[in-house]
Order: structure tokens, then sequence, then C-alpha cells
């Protein structure tokens, strides 16, 4: 996992927004506290939960989406 503000993030869900996309979703595992915090600092919102398969176990994941609206502020 990468965090979005070490891995120009904030930048990558601008010029998503920048080409038209219209909402945007990312998973992120539960007990990542801080990543959470960071993607709701750039208008992500928890919409809900998963048990995600992962590569190696399962794990707990959230699902964070930014919408038109967000997005346009991205702009």
């Amino acid at each position: 996992m990468f965090r979005a503000a070490e891995h120009g993030g904030a930048a990558a869900i601008a010029a998503l927004a920048a080409a038209g996309m219209p909402r945007l979703g990312l998973a992120v595992v539960a007990q990542d506290v801080g990543a959470r915090a960071t993607f709701a600092r750039m208008g992500g919102v928890e919409a809900g939960g998963l048990i995600g398969a992962g590569l190696l176990w399962k794990s707990d994941t959230i699902l964070m989406v930014w919408d038109g609206a967000v997005l346009g502020k991205a702009r």
C-alpha cells in the first residue's frame, strides 16, 4: 500500500477529476487509520466495507469514495 500524501495522491485525484472522472473509489485496509484520515482530508467518504481476499490473507477493507461534486473541487 502507498500513502497518498507521500505519492502524489492529491495530484492523482485532481488529474482524474480534470479528465472528467464522475466518481472515484479506493479500497483501504480498515486498520490503516492514517491512510483513512489522509483520504478523508482529501475529500473521500467512507462508503462501506468488505472482507478483501488479499494476496496472502483476508483483511477488513473500507471503500473510500469521491463523488462528482468533490472531484469538481479538485479541478
